[in-house]
């Protein structure tokens, strides 16, 4: 199966995943690591299921407003690389 967003070997930025309907499918689409920034506290616990159905490390839970977070902290404790601004970063932002 094809997907309209290249995945595999990526980190990936979740911005509101809500109870992880979405979170499951960039799972299964192949994302090296994920990182869910939900706002709510009433789907903390569902996201925080997931992320311990899964290999350790992958999914990262910040219960936090994006727009107050800092981004390049979480994409960092993720483990992505820093890369120079000629090159494309390894980080989906959904």
């Amino acid at each position: 199966m094809k997907y309209a967003l290249p995945l595999v070997k990526h980190a990936v930025l979740e911005v509101g995943p809500g109870p992880g309907s979405l979170t499951r499918s960039i799972l299964n689409a192949g994302a090296e690591k994920l990182a869910v920034v939900e706002k709510d506290s009433r789907f903390i616990p569902a996201l925080e299921l997931l992320r311990d159905a899964v290999q350790p490390g992958r999914v990262h839970v910040y219960r936090d407003d994006i727009l107050k977070i800092d981004q390049r902290k979480v994409i960092e404790q993720m483990g992505v690389p820093k890369v120079d601004w000629t090159s494309e970063p390894n980080v989906k932002i959904l």
